[in-house]
């Protein structure tokens, strides 16, 4: 896409947050639009592709697997909270692509960012879960149960990637320092806990991608036997169960 090519660079040279993968994707945030006569004529600013804001989603750029709108979920464009009603075109010699109007073709607005496949040591992020848009929050005390509510940016949302070796992470929330673990041996129906952070096995989840290109994944706990991983149930608990192919137990990670 000829018209974006030029930010490529202005993107790859933005500081944030740890980057989950070196990827080739470039990413952009609609903040307007200027009316033409073919269309909409998007107003964007380039950005990294790891952060998702709260009441905003990316939009796939047609034609350009690689490339993504951020847009707010309140845009005048959005024809229902997670379709884009119409089609975004390269517009040649302009500097941002434009949008068409054209009911023939809606495209699902991605909740989660680009870039989310992999990943990394210290990264921060919400662990939302893929159904209802609740996030896991901590308990205050040592093995007290951990709880779920409505995402928000609130610090006892934020957790960070603490490499625990092998691929595996502990999971530390940053209000209260405290990670997520589960009790071995792990019974079928029982609690997620929290205590603070230390060297434990009882603390190693993967995070395992589900593979259906939602960017969505497991917990999969690494000291239970057959591996248990944890679930919300809109209960305000979550709770863990032997792993397995339940939308359930799939989860996202907002990059901060």
């Amino acid at each position: 896409m000829r018209t974006l090519l030029a930010l490529a660079t202005v993107a790859a040279g933005l500081a944030g947050a740890p980057t989950i993968a070196a990827a080739a994707n470039r990413c952009w945030q609609v903040s307007g639009w200027t009316p033409v006569v073919s269309g909409d004529t998007a107003i964007v600013t380039s950005i990294p592709c790891t952060n998702t804001p709260l009441t905003t989603g990316w939009i796939p750029v047609e034609f350009e697997p690689t490339m993504f709108l951020r847009i707010p979920l309140t845009d005048p464009h959005i024809f229902t909270p997670w379709v884009f009603h119409g089609t975004i075109l390269n517009a040649g010699t302009a500097a941002a692509p434009v949008f068409q109007w054209n009911p023939q073709f809606d495209h699902t607005i991605l909740p989660w960012s680009p870039d989310q496949a992999t990943p990394v040591n210290g990264l921060r992020g919400r662990l939302r879960h893929y159904n209802r848009s609740r996030c896991i929050t901590p308990n205050a005390t040592d093995g007290g149960q951990v709880g779920s509510a409505p995402c928000t940016n609130a610090t006892n949302m934020t957790y960070k990637l603490v490499d625990a070796g092998g691929g595996k992470y502990r999971l530390a929330n940053e209000g209260n320092s405290k990670c997520l673990y589960v009790i071995t041996p792990g019974v079928d129906g029982g609690t997620v806990r929290n205590w603070g952070c230390w060297n434990d096995p009882n603390m190693k989840f993967e995070l395992q991608p589900v593979g259906d290109g939602t960017g969505s994944f497991r917990l999969r706990h690494q000291n239970t036997s057959p591996n248990q991983c944890p679930f919300d149930a809109g209960t305000g608990l979550v709770f863990h169960w032997t792993c397995w192919a339940d939308n359930e137990m799939r989860y996202r990670f907002d990059a901060l």
